[in-house]
């Protein structure tokens, strides 16, 4: 997994009748932004694979922990890890 240094920024151009997602990495320059820019309707989509991957990570994480646990308490041997 890649490491991101830097602030990332969301808002409505009003303008352009956008979402913008702009991602402002403190090892570039000043001017050195990456942005990407939705309609409403994408940006609707976009937050909903977001929560969706960010579910999924999080019941892996807790899955991966209570195995650990398992593990540590039931020893590496125990026959629920097998």
């Amino acid at each position: 997994m890649d490491r991101i240094a830097g602030k990332l920024e969301v808002f409505w151009a009003k303008s352009a009748e956008q979402i913008v997602v702009k991602h402002e990495d403190s090892r570039r320059s000043d001017d050195e932004t990456g942005s990407i820019m939705l309609s409403p309707r994408q940006a609707r989509h976009f937050a909903s694979v977001l929560l969706m991957l960010a579910e999924e990570a999080e019941a892996e994480t807790q899955e991966t922990r209570a195995h650990v646990c398992a593990r540590i308490s039931d020893g590496p041997n125990s026959p629920r890890l097998r």
